[in-house]
């Protein structure tokens, strides 16, 4: 595999999470709400994934190996849009943070502001990865040859070992399953105060990452207290 097949399997994953994000914003567009929960596991997944993981490989081992060849105008073009974009990504991440941690503490813009954020995420993406795929990884690996490509490929899995896959995979798919099931609640206990977070499950209990509150079984009870179900309230 060319190294810029893993850049693409993660452009896949990406488009799926962002998938997540449109579903979610059109129900907080009619609802009216923001939906905490699933607001960090999206800015958790853009700024360590998409960023760190993906954009970390593009500009610290690609970008950097190909300032050393002799690039043709058009791509050199072209990688300096890249790395702009990345620059906008990456602040237009952070911008949604800010506003989640206003709208937190009570400002009743902030629900317009992040809906308008995730609204440029969701159109950015798509574009920055279609320039990527169509316009630069292919023509880009001209440049290298079989040796320095296979040196690259050891150089992109040293960068992120593949738990960090594993984990947003899953994450990714959980975000996008709670979505269409419209129900990323947590949940707490009235007695110790444990959260059951859909998102983590409950590992003591065998209980997948992904399980809503209401599709617990009827005998499960808080792992810490051993409290039953009927005892939680949602956690506003």
């Amino acid at each position: 595999m060319l190294p810029i097949g893993l850049l693409m399997k993660e452009h896949r994953l990406i488009e799926r999470m962002v998938s997540a994000v449109k579903l979610e914003l059109t129900r907080e567009k009619d609802n009216k709400t923001v939906n905490f929960v699933f607001l960090e596991t999206a800015i958790d997944f853009f700024r360590t994934y998409a960023d760190r993981c993906h954009h970390g490989k593009e500009e610290d081992i690609l970008f950097k190996e190909l300032t050393k060849k002799p690039l043709a105008v058009e791509h050199s073009k072209i990688m300096r849009e890249l790395v702009e974009e990345h620059v906008y990504a990456r602040k237009t991440v952070g911008e949604l943070l800010a506003a989640k941690d206003l709208f937190s503490q009570g400002h009743v813009e902030s629900p317009e502001e992040i809906e308008s954020i995730l609204q440029k995420l969701i159109e950015f993406y798509p574009k920055h990865i279609e320039k990527e795929d169509a316009q630069f990884f292919y023509p880009t690996m001209e440049y290298f040859t079989g040796e320095e490509q296979e040196k690259m490929m050891r150089e992109f899995w040293g960068f992120d070992r593949q738990l960090i896959h594993d984990k947003y995979e899953a994450i990714t798919e959980n975000a996008l399953a709670m979505v269409r099931r419209g129900d990323l609640t947590k949940w707490k206990c009235s007695v110790c105060d444990y959260v059951y977070d859909p998102l983590k499950g409950d590992p003591e209990h065998k209980i997948k990452p992904g399980t809503a509150f209401k599709e617990l079984p009827e005998g499960w009870v808080c792992p810490v207290c051993f409290t039953p179900k009927e005892s939680f309230k949602e956690v506003a």
